[in-house]
């Protein structure tokens, strides 16, 4: 059933390079999961993912530090190796400074026709940072437009966006059997669809994802009285350590907050903007409607989210705190983008979660600063977590030994929850 879905994601480079060949497309590889991908679409390209894999990055030591993240020197690592050699383009925007790297090194090595850094602010729910980003998109578009060789109108962009937010939405629909007990689906299939998702025609994607709904009622029901397992954290592409927690260890993962699953399909394009204007629809989607990551920030949070109940955790005081009480007007409005905390406790308490797994790639400095907020944010309403550090290469038994003795502890949450937090993350 999920057969065409796990050929991808185990073969990506070759089925990346029959894309090519068998339909004659360009392939535009990115790094970041807020690259615009229907851009690129729209310009008749396919926008494709670079992940890791399991090969020690050794190419990359004369040009990264050992103290930066495999995620990001394993990538630079397979360009280095010729594993990109069907690349027409490479395209990023700003996540952070490791990725900057990976992909400035890769500009300068494997000699690409096209390259390109988006400029995407780190301050994102401000009308100045959602012009500047437009702005960003036009000059966007217009080398996508060069480099293809055709117009891209407006009715092309529409139609991209549409086939992007379809894809999103039969993904979502399909994770919503995740709530079930047992759920509908394993963590390792989830992760097979949003992973295939990234790599392929997203045409041909939504074809399969919608006869793989009419299929999953109708297999054998998953294993019942299971632990239930949440992931948060760094992106997270092997699919060795979903089945570690779910095979080895027998617990099931039904949902996440990661930019290679749930975050990446989370958040619709607005429709009235889409016919209006829509190169800010694709702003408002990637800069407000889905979860932000931990790059992405407010300049007035402390104030903006005065009414929140996990304020004090999920609040960066990007300017000063006010002393004693907060007046009872406040010159900012409520922010429009979604609070990255609540929504990972949305997603936990309507998954029944019993504990979260924190995965963190080794050195990584952007999840690493926000994972004592996380912490904070589930313990608050009752869920235990656990930290776990990784990297391209899965220390088995060490990471087994760590998730295991932890869900050994895990209980049922009874989610006895203050009325006004349970208001705060019910959806």
């Amino acid at each position: 059933m999920f057969s065409y879905f796990e050929e991808i994601v185990n073969n990506r480079h070759e089925h990346a390079r029959n894309l090519k060949e068998e339909k004659g497309k360009n392939i535009i590889g990115y790094l970041c999961s807020y690259v615009p991908e229907e851009i690129i679409y729209a310009a008749g390209g396919i926008p494709v993912r670079l992940l890791t894999n399991e090969e020690p990055p050794t190419l990359s030591e004369n040009f990264m530090q050992n103290y930066y993240c495999t995620f990001s020197r394993s990538i630079l690592h397979q360009g280095l190796a010729g594993d990109l050699d069907y690349l027409e383009g490479l395209v990023t925007t700003y996540s952070c400074v490791t990725m900057r790297l990976a992909f400035d090194n890769l500009q300068r090595q494997i000699k690409l026709p096209y390259t390109r850094f988006l400029y995407l602010p780190g301050i994102i729910d401000t009308s100045d940072a959602k012009q500047f980003y437009r702005r960003e998109l036009e000059r966007f578009r217009k080398d996508m437009e060069d480099l293809f060789g055709r117009k891209i109108t407006d009715d092309d962009l529409k139609e991209a966006i549409h086939t992007y937010d379809e894809n999103r939405s039969l993904i979502l629909e399909i994770f919503e059997g995740r709530k079930n007990s047992p759920p509908s689906i394993s963590g390792e299939e989830a992760y097979m669809l949003t992973l295939s998702s990234m790599l392929t025609d997203k045409a041909d994607h939504n074809e399969k994802l919608k006869e793989l709904i009419k299929e999953i009622p109708k297999r054998e029901a998953l294993k019942t009285g299971v632990n239930r397992i949440m992931i948060v954290g760094s992106p997270l592409d092997n699919l060795k350590l979903l089945r570690l927690i779910e095979k080895d260890i027998g617990a099931w993962v039904v949902t996440d907050d990661t930019c290679t699953a749930t975050r990446y399909i989370w958040g619709t394009t607005p429709d009235d903007l889409i016919e209006k204007d829509p190169l800010m629809a694709i702003v408002q989607r990637y800069m407000i409607t889905r979860p932000p990551c931990p790059s992405k920030h407010s300049p007035t949070r402390w104030l903006q989210c005065k009414t929140c109940p996990f304020r004090t955790v999920c609040s960066f005081a990007l300017q000063p705190a006010p002393k004693g009480t907060l007046p009872k007007s406040v010159p900012f409005p409520q922010p429009e983008r979604i609070c990255r905390f609540r929504h990972a406790l949305q997603l936990a308490i309507n998954h029944k979660v019993e504990g979260v797994v924190a995965l963190i790639q080794k050195f990584c400095d952007p999840h690493g600063f926000d994972y004592h907020h996380v912490t904070q944010a589930f313990e608050d309403v009752g869920i235990p977590l656990v930290f776990v550090e990784i990297d391209n290469i899965v220390s088995i038994g060490q990471t087994k030994t760590r998730i295991e003795a932890f869900i050994e502890m895990v209980q049922p949450v009874g989610y006895i929850i203050e009325p006004e937090i349970k208001a705060g993350v019910e959806i």
